[in-house]
């Protein structure tokens, strides 16, 4: 009789263990489900490889190391990849009638420094609490186009609080807890995307420079992390993160080398999410301004591209509203 009841212990053990990973499970799946839909999608329909100087320049250095040092690679098992930079602008100017990405890239090249350039002002001045510099930078690259992996990391918070607040509104369940960009490291390379946790624990990166939304196993949850205000925090999983940049080749992964290569270090970016979240959620009714975006102007213009964005700007701050300007029938395509 005892022997039955131990295992029946077993079993019910086992069975609720069973169930609960199944829900967690479940659960992950639907955060990712909602990640693809509601930011990435939207965002990369609006933009391809070509509207990225930065993207472009990475996809060149790794097309030059498979043509040109493929057989050097596949032998020896190590990166010569800095003759490789040296060569590129060389290469793609060669190449440039025989290909169309070095084509799109060459014609568009001065156009991109530009608005990056622009861009960059922007940001430094946004970082210093402007919200106008802000709201600029997103609308400028966005209306031509024109992105960097600064602005990506940018569009995917703005894009993710105003989920949650749309969501809020609703009375709809939010799914995350969580959202931080992630740079990497100095002098290990250049690059900035964002990573969010679920409510289910499942962590997982938002990439639009590589449009992928990627689950990652084995990671530290951004809420285990021990922020220290204003200071970024090392990443301890860098090498998983690594990965996601890596362009598999006959049975080697390449890296670019410029932005991510196997051995860059990444650290958390403390205090961006918080200013954006602040800026969202921070009601800009100020008057208008030749050549300034407030952010319900930002909102608006943005509006008919997230499908999930289901409120107008004043219906996410409901107090002391009148009447709504914008209804959702209104400008969706």
């Amino acid at each position: 009789m005892k022997k039955f009841v131990k295992l029946a212990c077993v079993v019910a053990i086992l069975l609720s263990t069973s169930i609960c990973y199944a829900g967690k499970e479940e659960d992950a799946a639907a955060e990712e489900a909602q990640l693809n839909s509601e930011i990435l999608a939207p965002i990369t329909n609006h933009f391809s490889d070509s509207d990225s100087y930065s993207r472009l320049y990475s996809l060149a250095l790794i097309k030059l190391q498979q043509d040109k040092y493929g057989k050097i690679r596949d032998a020896t098992r190590k990166t010569i990849t800095d003759e490789a930079t040296e060569m590129v602008d060389t290469e793609l100017s060669k190449d440039c009638e025989k290909s169309k990405l070095c084509s799109q890239f060459e014609n568009r090249k001065n156009e991109m420094k530009y608005v990056e350039n622009m861009c960059g002002k922007y940001y430094y001045v946004a970082n210093e609490g402007s919200m106008d510099a802000f709201t600029s930078s997103l609308s400028l690259a966005w209306g031509h186009n024109i992105v960097t992996c600064n602005f990506y990391t940018r569009m995917v918070l703005t894009a993710f609080f105003f989920n949650q607040m749309n969501n809020l509104r609703q009375g709809k369940p939010w799914l995350f807890k969580k959202a931080e960009a992630v740079r990497t490291a100095p002098k290990t390379g250049e690059h900035v995307f964002v990573l969010i946790e679920g409510k289910s624990g499942a962590m997982f990166a938002v990439d639009p420079w590589i449009r992928k939304v990627v689950r990652l196993n084995g990671v530290t949850r951004l809420s285990k992390i021990p922020y220290e205000a204003h200071e970024d925090y090392p990443y301890e999983n860098s090498e998983e993160l690594n990965i996601l940049f890596a362009h598999l080749h006959k049975g080697i992964a390449y890296y670019d080398e410029k932005y991510v290569s196997q051995k860059t270090k990444w650290t958390i970016e403390v205090g961006l999410s918080d200013q954006i979240n602040g800026f969202v959620h921070l009601q800009d009714n100020g008057p208008q301004r030749k050549g300034i975006l407030r952010m319900r102007d930002l909102y608006m213009y943005l509006y008919p591209k997230f499908p999930s964005w289901n409120l107008g700007y004043d219906e996410l701050f409901p107090t002391g509203t009148k009447e709504v300007e914008h209804k959702k029938s209104e400008g969706k395509n």
